[in-house]
């Protein structure tokens, strides 16, 4: 629902990432954990010419990262259905708290 709002000059405005990347009538499902969502612009890193300078690092980090994760543990796997897993959303960054995990005995 578009509410709008008259914001008096001097007035401090505080903008919430959380509540702008769940805008449901931008977002199909935003408070679902979506694995296989489509790619979408985003406002966690910037988008166009104002992009945080630790972007590109990050990515990599991340990058490397799993990819090493996943070639030492190639059995690791989620104890618990992925709908179950706690996430938090009281703070300003959005994620996971700590995943169970288990390795496959297959």
């Amino acid at each position: 629902m578009l509410v709008h709002k008259h914001i008096p000059a001097g007035s401090t405005v505080v903008i919430s990432l959380l509540a702008v990347i769940r805008d449901e009538q931008h977002w199909p499902d935003p408070g679902v954990l979506n694995l296989t969502r489509p790619r979408s612009p985003h406002l966690a890193v910037g988008h166009g010419v104002h992009q945080c300078l630790g972007r590109q690092p990050a990515r990599m980090e991340l990058t490397v990262g799993y990819t090493e994760l996943l070639r030492r543990l190639p059995d690791l796997c989620l104890a618990i259905p992925p709908e179950e897993v706690p996430l938090h959303t009281d703070m300003i960054t959005y994620g996971v708290y700590s995943p169970p995990t288990t390795r496959d005995a297959a």
